[in-house]
């Protein structure tokens, strides 16, 4: 669901780890680790790119390929009655969304600081996620937080916004 790519590295020995050497064909020579949530350095060979990585024993590791580099979040609020709609982007230079499926973990927090249900971890799909809440009318009014954390880059977005 867009340009972005994933790869999986996989370390099937049980007791010793793994320093391997990664090549892949393609114009995403922007990685991304996603257990670390930081950019890996890689270097262009020809229609190549490559970069180094450690495995643990018997572990697994994720690594997102972009074309284009993760530079910030956008969260957007809206909210009529008693219903808030979430829109959120993962954007890149010039305030282009960088398309994909991007892993976030998001925080909603009410006015007196209690972690709602709806929180955890979500994807978004062509770097774009639209959540909407339904509110109960016993919920309290004031000030509500939400955060977004992009796994890949490691940008983190907290935004406030009033419930009446």
């Amino acid at each position: 669901n867009g340009e972005s790519r994933y790869l999986l590295l996989v370390n099937p020995e049980l007791e010793k780890p793994l320093d391997v050497s990664v090549s892949v064909v393609g114009d995403e020579e922007l990685v991304y680790d996603l257990l670390e949530s930081k950019r890996v350095v890689t270097q262009r060979a020809g229609d190549r790119f490559e970069f180094a990585a450690q495995l643990a024993p018997a572990s697994l590791r994720a690594f997102l390929l972009s074309p284009r580099e993760i530079t910030h979040l956008r969260v957007a609020t809206q909210q009529t009655d008693r219903k808030v709609r979430l829109t959120l982007s993962v954007g890149g230079e010039a305030g282009l969304r960088v398309s994909g499926s991007h892993p976030l973990k998001i925080t909603l927090a009410d006015s007196a600081g209690r972690e709602l249900p709806e929180s955890g971890y979500y994807a978004t799909n062509a770097g774009r996620l639209m959540l909407e809440l339904q509110l109960a009318k016993a919920e309290p009014v004031g000030m509500w937080t939400i955060t977004v954390s992009e796994l890949a880059s490691g940008l983190v977005r907290t935004q406030q916004f009033e419930v009446k």
